[in-house]
């Protein structure tokens, strides 16, 4: 998991291999704020991954070739972990986007009407869940630590400390003991 800081310029790699539409997403997505990393194939992709590894993926499924942009996605979670990424595609396919989904993929975004005014939010929202992710990793590793102190200082502290009550009861039980000790 990774954090994209509120500060921080993110970047957004997009692949898709129509000229026109890449520069729409490019546009929408640079206009929302976002750093983009534009490329019309696979190989051109993975290149620009090789130099920086984005924040976020956005991905065509449909690349015109054999490879399809969840191909490039699970090859790239294979070579270099896991990313957070959004299939966008011209098809309706519920089966496709129950693949996307199940490979990995945070979100699916279909082709239609006014998608591109619909990306910028849908990359806010996934890069949203990831933070909240990832503060939730950082939370839950916080407790763990915070548990595992605790129990060596409890640890710590009821060793030495089993003497000294024992001497106390001892004291306290022994038969000439003074009254005014024992209050």
């Amino acid at each position: 998991f990774m954090t994209v800081s509120a500060g921080a310029k993110t970047t957004i790699l997009v692949l898709d291999d129509d000229p026109g539409i890449l520069l729409l997403q490019r546009k929408a997505l640079e206009r929302a704020g976002y750093r983009v990393i534009a490329a019309s194939s696979p190989p051109e992709a993975m290149a620009a991954v090789a130099t920086q590894l984005p924040d976020l993926l956005v991905l065509d499924y449909q690349l015109g070739g054999t490879e399809t942009g969840l191909d490039f996605y699970r090859e790239l979670r294979r070579q270099r972990g896991d990313r957070p990424a959004i299939l966008v595609t011209g098809f309706s396919d519920e089966g496709r986007a129950i693949e996307a989904l199940r490979a990995g993929i945070r979100d699916v975004v279909p082709k239609v009407g006014e998608y591109l005014n619909y990306l910028p939010d849908a990359v806010k929202r996934v890069l949203e869940q990831v933070n909240a992710a990832q503060r939730l990793i950082e939370t839950e590793a916080a407790n763990r630590a915070k548990d595992h102190f605790l129990a060596v200082l409890s640890h710590e502290l009821r060793n030495p400390l089993t003497p000294v009550l024992t001497a106390v009861r001892l004291l306290l039980n022994a038969p000439n003991l003074p009254a005014e000790l024992h209050d």
